[in-house]
C-alpha cells in the first residue's frame, strides 16, 4: 500500500533501524578527518548506521548529513525534488538518531509552534463548518485541527463573507498556513447568497490580511478564460492579495484548465474528485508542486478503512509529485478518522 519516499537517508527506513538496533557512537578521540568530498560521496553511497564505512568515519558521516539538511532547509526553495515539509522530518530525525536533540536549525518560513512540535502534513484541508464545535469528547474541531497539522488549511474567519468562527492567530502560531474562502462568482458573473463582486472580495482580501492570513482560496474559477474582463477581475485579485503578502489559490475544481490562469494564482485547486489510478493531465503535471487536490465522499465499512482509504489517496497524490492532497467524507465537518488518517500519512 505505501511507497517509502526515497532521499538522502530514506527516512522510514533510518526510523525501523533505530528502532532495532542502537547508535554506535563514535568515540570522540576517533583519529582522522575525513575530507568533505569523501563525505559527499559515501553519503549518497551508504545508508545510516553507516556500518559499511570505517569507524572513524561514521559520526562525521552523520554529522555531514545534518549539516547538508540544515543548509537544504534554510535555502529551501518550492518546487524542487523534496518538500520542506521532508526535510525537516529527515533533519529532526537524524538529530533525534544522533542524540543531538539541542541541536537547532532555522527556516525562512518557520513558525514558532507552541501547540504542537509536529511537523505539517501536505494536505490541503477544506473545513466549512464550525471550529468551536466538539470534535470528541473534550476537544474542539479547532483543536483537532491543530492536533492534525495540515500544511494548508481553508476555513472562515469573521474577516471572510461568511463570518465564520476560525480563530486565524491560533491557526497562524500552530504553523498551519490559513486561507479564507471566497466566492469568485466565475469572476463576478453569477451571483452567491455571499458578495463575490470584485471590490466585495478586494475588502475581504483587505480584512484577511488584517486577521494574520497566510493567504485567500477564490472559489468558483473559470476553468478556461477568454476575455479581458475574466482576466481582469482575477489579476486584480491576484494584485491586492500580493501586495499584502498573502497567497493566492484558485479553485476550478477540473483537471484541466486555461494554463494563463496560472499567471494569477500561487495554487491550483483541482480535482475535487481525486482517485487511484487517474492519470494526471498534462497541466497537472506541469505545475505539480502548485497544484492542490481533493478527494470528497470517502468512507469505508469501519472508520479504520476509511481513513486507509483516505490515506492512500492522499498519497497515490503525492506518489505524483502533487504537492498536497486531502482526502474527506464531507467539507462541513471534520472526518471522526481523521487522527488516524493523519498518523498514516505521517508514516508514509
Amino acid at each position: 500500500m505505501k511507497k517509502l519516499v526515497s532521499g538522502l537517508l530514506v527516512v522510514l527506513m533510518v526510523a525501523m533501524t533505530i528502532l532495532i538496533s542502537p547508535v554506535n557512537k563514535v568515540l570522540a578521540d576517533s583519529p582522522g578527518n575525513i575530507s568533505q568530498q569523501q563525505l559527499q560521496e559515501d553519503l549518497v553511497k551508504y545508508s545510516y548506521p553507516y556500518s559499511d564505512v570505517p569507524v572513524n568515519e561514521r559520526e562525521q558521516l552523520a554529522q555531514y548529513e545534518i549539516n547538508t539538511l540544515n543548509q537544504q532547509v534554510a535555502n529551501f526553495q518550492p518546487g524542487g525534488e523534496y518538500t520542506l515539509n521532508y526535510l525537516e522530518n529527515a533533519l529532526a530525525n537524524m538529530q533525534k538518531l544522533l542524540g543531538n536533540s539541542s541541536q537547532t536549525h532555522t527556516t525562512p518560513s518557520a513558525v514558532t509552534n507552541s501547540t504542537s512540535s509536529t511537523a505539517p502534513v501536505a494536505i490541503n484541508m477544506i473545513y466549512y463548518g464550525q471550529n468551536s464545535i466538539l470534535f470528541s469528547a473534550g476537544e474542539t474541531v479547532e483543536q483537532a485541527i491543530i492536533n492534525a497539522q495540515p500544511e494548508f488549511l481553508v476555513d472562515n474567519s469573521a474577516a471572510g463573507p461568511w463570518d465564520g468562527d476560525a480563530n486565524v492567530s491560533q491557526y497562524k502560531s500552530a504553523g498551519i498556513k490559513y486561507f479564507e474562502y471566497l466566492a469568485g462568482g466565475y469572476e463576478g458573473k453569477i451571483k452567491d447568497s455571499i458578495p463575490d463582486s470584485l471590490q466585495a472580495n478586494l475588502k475581504y482580501i483587505a480584512a484577511a490580511a488584517k486577521e494574520g492570513a497566510y493567504g485567500i482560496f477564490l472559489d468558483q474559477v473559470s476553468d478556461g478564460i477568454y476575455t479581458t474582463a475574466n482576466y481582469s477581475y482575477l489579476s486584480s485579485i491576484y494584485n491586492e492579495a500580493h501586495s499584502l503578502g498573502l497567497k493566492v489559490v484558485f479553485n476550478t475544481g477540473v483537471s484541466t484548465w486555461a494554463s494563463k490562469l496560472m499567471n494569477y494564482c500561487d495554487y491550483m485547486n483541482s480535482s475535487e474528485n481525486w482517485q487511484i489510478g487517474t492519470s494526471l493531465t498534462t497541466i497537472q503535471s506541469k505545475y505539480a508542486k502548485q497544484i492542490w487536490m481533493e478527494t470528497e465522499g470517502v468512507t469505508g465499512t469501519t472508520a479504520a478503512t476509511a481513513a486507509t482509504t483516505a490515506a492512500n489517496l492522499t498519497e497515490a497524490a503525492w506518489s505524483d509529485g502533487i504537492l498536497a492532497e486531502y482526502a474527506c467524507n464531507e467539507y462541513i465537518v471534520l472526518p471522526s478518522w481523521l487522527p488516524s488518517y493523519v498518523s498514516d500519512l505521517r508514516l508514509y
